[in-house]
């Protein structure tokens, strides 16, 4: 995604009670939820960066 462009966060949901606790669980709601956190202030996210296939094979 980032090749086309395109700002990629990747959050640790389970940090996030609005999602993990939420007695309305469902696919689209729970997006809804992480698209508006992500619009307001993607540092509420916690987000993470995950390793290259590079620096993976290295080890």
């Amino acid at each position: 995604m980032q090749e086309l462009g395109h700002e990629v966060i990747v959050a640790n949901v389970r940090e996030l009670r609005a999602i993990s606790h939420s007695d309305r669980k469902s696919d689209q709601a729970d997006a809804e939820k992480l698209a508006a956190y992500a619009r307001l202030d993607p540092n509420v996210l916690g987000p993470i960066a995950h390793r290259t296939v590079e620096s993976n094979s290295r080890r």
